[in-house]
């Protein structure tokens, strides 16, 4: 398998990659969870960045609003307004299992492959972008003197998220969890 690779060997190919998409592959590869160490040496020369959320409740209910909507990213120039999409507590509490359960299974790959990525706060970047990337451009040993920042995504997060975030919280302690 990894001569396939050797073509790219010394490449840049940066890639966003969710937990469903990584099972998905090792398991067409055949690669078992006790051979992680197998899956993650076909790319041996990666570096993890495992990007986190501090928030799993803001998580899930933009998890939850982009599968309802089909909404997954919007470009900055896209004007349009979000589609209206009533709170259902049962979905955007699936969201925090699911969202959990991927962030346990992140763990555990990098644990079984001796993988120590490089952490990202999520809402660190939303605060403050080039606080973030300056350090990240040092660490994959790119220039970071002066950092070209275009972010051409716009935050889908707004007001009808903060409403569901305390709609979900009150949810939760009315029935007691």
């Amino acid at each position: 398998m990894s001569n396939m690779l050797a073509p790219f060997r010394g490449s840049q190919f940066p890639t966003k990659i969710m937990w469903p998409h990584r099972n998905n592959l090792a398991r067409v590869l055949g690669i078992s969870r006790a051979n992680s160490s197998q899956f993650s040496g076909l790319f041996p020369d990666a570096k993890w960045i495992h990007v986190y959320r501090d928030d799993i409740f803001m998580q899930a209910i933009s998890m939850w609003r982009a599968k309802k909507s089909g909404r997954w990213h919007v470009y900055a120039r896209d004007q349009s307004s979000e589609p209206a999409i009533e709170y259902d507590f049962d979905a955007i509490d699936d969201c925090i299992w699911e969202l959990a359960l991927h962030n346990r299974l992140w763990q555990d790959f990098f644990t079984i492959s001796g993988i120590v990525p490089y952490e990202v706060n999520y809402e660190a970047i939303v605060n403050d972008v080039k606080l973030v990337l300056v350090p990240l451009l040092d660490h994959l040993g790119l220039d970071s003197s002066n950092p070209v920042i275009y972010v051409p995504l716009r935050k889908q997060g707004d007001d009808l998220t903060r409403e569901f975030r305390d709609r979900l919280m009150e949810d939760l302690f009315r029935i007691g969890r």
